[in-house]
C-alpha cells in the first residue's frame, strides 16, 4: 500500500503512511522514516510523534520538543497527551534542562492520580536520571528505590533501566573503582541478551567518563553514528581526543 510494487494507482492513507514510518524507524531506517514523514500530505497528529521518535533514534532530543508541544496542543486523547508530556520531559532530562523539574513533578502527580503503574515509574526514573545529571546522588537514589517499586511487577526492560541507573550512580560516587565496573559491566551484558544496544553504548559512555579511559572513549567515539551523541561526549569528556583517520592522519577533537 505505502510501497507498491505493481499497482501503481494504490497509495496508502496519511495514517497508514505514518504508521509505516514509525515501524522503519524500529529497524534503523530513520533517514527513510524521516523522509516519508516529511512527504505525508494532511498528516495526522501521530506523524509528529512518529518524527519525535525518529530523532531519539538518533540521540537527537533538542528537536523533538517543539513536534511533542505541536502533538500535545493538537486533538488527540487525554492519554495520548499524557504520552506526549512524558516524552517532553524525557527530551528535556536528556538535554538537562532546568525546565524538566517542574514536569517531572507534574507528571508523577497525574500518574499517581490516574494509577499508570508503568508510566509512574518511568517518570520516577526520568527524574533520577535528572538528578545524575545535576550530581545529586542521593535524591536520584531516592527516586530510583520508587521507580523498583512501581516497576518490579513489569520487569524487563523497564526494570533494567532502574538498575543501570543504580550502577551508573555506584560508578560516578566512586569515580571508578574495579567493583563498581564489574557491576555496570554485568547491566552491559544483561542489555546485550534483550539487543538494547544503546544501553550498551551508554554503559561504555559512563565508564570511560569515569574512568577517564582515552582507548574506550576513542572506540566508542569512532563506532557511534550519531552526530548528536559524539557531541554530548566531546562535550562532558573534558579532554581533547586523538582521532586517526582512514588516511592515516591524526587529528584533534
Amino acid at each position: 500500500i505505502v510501497r507498491p510494487f505493481n499497482d501503481r494507482r494504490l497509495e496508502g492513507s496519511p495514517a497508514e503512511q505514518a504508521e509505516y514510518a514509525a515501524a522503519l524507524t524500529k529497524i534503523g531506517a530513520v533517514t527513510e522514516a524521516l523522509d516519508l514523514l516529511n512527504s505525508i500530505k494532511n498528516p495526522p497528529a501521530d506523524a509528529l510523534l512518529y518524527k519525535a521518535f525518529a530523532h531519539v533514534a538518533r540521540w537527537d532530543y533538542a528537536p523533538t520538543i517543539p513536534l511533542l508541544e505541536k502533538y500535545c496542543a493538537s486533538s488527540i486523547t487525554p492519554y495520548e497527551r499524557l504520552i506526549g508530556k512524558v516524552n517532553i520531559v524525557a527530551a528535556l532530562v536528556h538535554e538537562e534542562s532546568v525546565d524538566a523539574k517542574s514536569l517531572l513533578d507534574e507528571l508523577l502527580r497525574e500518574t499517581k492520580k490516574h494509577n499508570h503503574v508503568r508510566l509512574h515509574g518511568q517518570i520516577r526514573k526520568l527524574k533520577a536520571q535528572w538528578f545524575v545529571a545535576m550530581k545529586e546522588f542521593d535524591s536520584a537514589r531516592s527516586e530510583l528505590e520508587l521507580a523498583d517499586k512501581a516497576l518490579r511487577q513489569i520487569g524487563g526492560l523497564d526494570f533494567l533501566f532502574v538498575h543501570k541507573w543504580n550502577a551508573i550512580i555506584d560508578l560516578l560516587k566512586s569515580r571508578g573503582s574495579a567493583k563498581t565496573v564489574r557491576a555496570l559491566r554485568q547491566i552491559k551484558e544483561e542489555a546485550g541478551k534483550f539487543c538494547h544496544w544503546e544501553t550498551v553504548r551508554e554503559c561504555d559512555y559512563y565508564e570511560a567518563l569515569s574512568l577517564h579511559s582515552n582507548r574506550l572513549f576513542t572506540h566508542l567515539y569512532m563506532g557511534t553514528p550519531f552526530p548528536a551523541y559524539r557531541a554530548r561526549m566531546l562535550s562532558q569528556y573534558g579532554a581533547k581526543i586523538e582521532i586517526w583517520t582512514r588516511s592515516g592522519r591524526s587529528r584533534w577533537l
